[in-house]
Formats: C-alpha cells, structure tokens, sequence
C-alpha cells in the first residue's frame, strides 16, 4: 500500500471545489446569469411579474420567484380537493425529488405541508372576511372532509375554526380611539 498524505478528499470538499470553479453560488447552489443572458422562465403571466420583480427589487431572488410561483399555483387551484403534489409537479414543471428538496431546503416544510398551509392561511382569510359557514369554508380551500380540516386547523392554529372567528374576528372590529 502505497498511498500519499491527503490523497483522499472528502465529496464536500471536491463539490465545494467544483461549485467554485464553475462560479456557483455556495449558499443557494445557482450560478448567477451572465451579462444579457435571459433568465428561461416559463410563460406565463406569474412568471413576467415575477421576473419584473425581480428586475425591480433586488433582494428578489430565485428562491423567492420558486417558492412566489409554488404558492399562485396552488392558489389558482385552491377549491380543487384532487389537486396534490403530482399535478402542481406537472404544472410547475419540475420534478417531485426537485421541489421537495428546493421546499424543504428553503421553507423547512415538506410540499405537502407546504400546499396544506396555503389552503389554512386561505381559510383563515375566508373566516375573517366571509359569513361561510365552517363547513363551506373547509369545502371552498379544497378540504373534502370538514371535521379533517377543523383537526388540522386546530392543530395548526391551537384554536377550533368556530373559536378563531369568534375571537380574531371581535378583535378586528374593535375600535380603539
């Protein structure tokens, strides 16, 4: 066994390397685009306002225009109960693997909890600013069963829906002077 001192490098080391040479950003994992190159983003009316805002601000980012993206599909097709993870892949173009990863990685929530929490931040608007009852309510943000989505929204929130209009909903009406 002939082996040199530090011959073996670890992965981490040799991707950190690679990423370097090819002028990766360490932290997000993306390049960053060259002088007049276009950004390859689908068209779309979501991507165009997007890909303005990000011209407009610039702490915008990809990360940002990924996860705003996410969000106006899910929400186009909110009332959808057979709406999941398979159909916002194929409507987002992206693998699965690729959008758990980016998901998880950049807002700590697995895709399915990250659609479920879409649909409560939904239901708590819709409960604040409707007279649906709870039922209409769960039915409107693509719950099929409206005692599941009184659990999770009790679980989520720490109050039962009916307790959440009660309380926040007394609370926005009064006025203070």
């Amino acid at each position: 066994m002939n082996t040199l001192p530090y011959q073996h490098t670890s992965k981490r080391r040799e991707n950190t390397a690679l990423k370097a040479i090819m002028n990766v950003d360490l932290n997000t994992g993306l390049r960053p685009a060259y002088p007049g190159e276009q950004e390859s983003f689908p068209a779309s009316s979501s991507a165009t306002v997007t890909t303005r805002c990000m011209d407009l601000y610039p702490g915008f980012n990809r990360r940002d225009h990924f996860v705003v993206r996410l969000r106006e599909l899910i929400e186009k097709h909110i009332s959808d109960e057979t709406y999941d993870i398979s159909r916002l892949c194929r409507d987002f173009g992206a693998s699965r693997t690729q959008i758990h990863k980016k998901l998880a990685k950049w807002t700590g929530l697995s895709t399915s909890r990250f659609i479920r929490m879409i649909r409560l931040r939904k239901a708590k608007a819709l409960l604040l600013d409707t007279d649906l009852n709870i039922s209409e309510v769960a039915y409107e943000v693509g719950f099929k069963d409206s005692h599941y989505f009184s659990r999770v929204f009790s679980k989520t929130f720490q109050m039962c829906p009916r307790e959440f209009r009660r309380r926040i909903g007394t609370q926005s009406l009064t006025v203070v002077y």
